[in-house]
């Protein structure tokens, strides 16, 4: 249970650190942090898999001036979508990832775009719907590279009222009401090794353990083939 306590903890830490990166602070971090989980009690997409959506997300939104609130609608809307259109957690996942790819990288077309079209239907329709054309004409102007990211993300943004609203009237079910209450039992554990400080101390352990390895080796106590690879560090 500890290790569970501790890897739950350090996973925390992971996605924390990788939001403040994408956001610039601390608290913009736990903020962003704390969208996620809510998120999540709704969606059942793990806040570990939504941080890095939030991360690439955050890189387009800076090229076009989103804010962090806005970044976190984008998660939203986009994992709602692919509930909507009955695509699994994980083919939700795997769309919201490579949607992430697309906008950091400044445009949508590809891969990522065929993925969107296959597994996201209702993403793909609201997004021609915002840009009033049909789903058709956005695999061509995909292929032309016209679908930037300062016109894919508002475009999303704005269908987000309308997705939330379709959201909220599916029946809930086993799959994601199990994905939701495992997210919950993962940030129970989360909290609880922030209060006791578990993975910090492990960590801090590990390398403890680490350096006086290193001693060991340095003081030629070690074997020659760790000598050897020590010299040639």
């Amino acid at each position: 249970a500890g290790v569970a306590v501790a890897r739950a903890g350090d996973q925390a830490t992971e996605s924390i650190a990788r939001l403040q990166a994408a956001t610039g602070s601390v608290a913009a971090a736990e903020a962003a942090y704390q969208g996620l989980y809510r998120l999540s009690q709704q969606t059942g997409v793990a806040v570990s898999e939504s941080a890095g959506a939030f991360a690439r997300f955050a890189l387009a939104a800076r090229e076009v001036g989103a804010t962090n609130d806005q970044v976190l609608a984008l998660v939203r809307t986009v994992q709602q979508a692919g509930i909507v259109a009955g695509a699994s957690t994980a083919e939700t996942t795997s769309t919201v990832m490579q949607l992430g790819q697309a906008l950091a990288s400044g445009k949508l077309q590809g891969d990522e775009l065929r993925s969107i079209l296959e597994n996201m239907p209702t993403l793909a329709e609201a997004l021609a719907r915002q840009l009033g054309i049909g789903v058709g004409e956005l695999r061509k102007m995909g292929e032309e590279g016209k679908l930037t990211a300062d016109v894919v993300m508002p475009a999303l943004l704005r269908a987000g009222e309308r997705i939330n609203a379709e959201f909220e009237k599916l029946p809930p079910t086993m799959g994601r009401s199990f994905s939701i209450l495992g997210e919950a039992m993962t940030r129970f554990a989360a909290d609880l090794d922030r209060a006791l400080g578990l993975s910090q101390a492990i960590a801090r352990a590990a390398q403890a353990a680490a350096a006086v390895d290193r001693t060991r080796v340095a003081v030629g106590l070690g074997t020659p083939e760790e000598t050897a690879r020590s010299g040639q560090a």
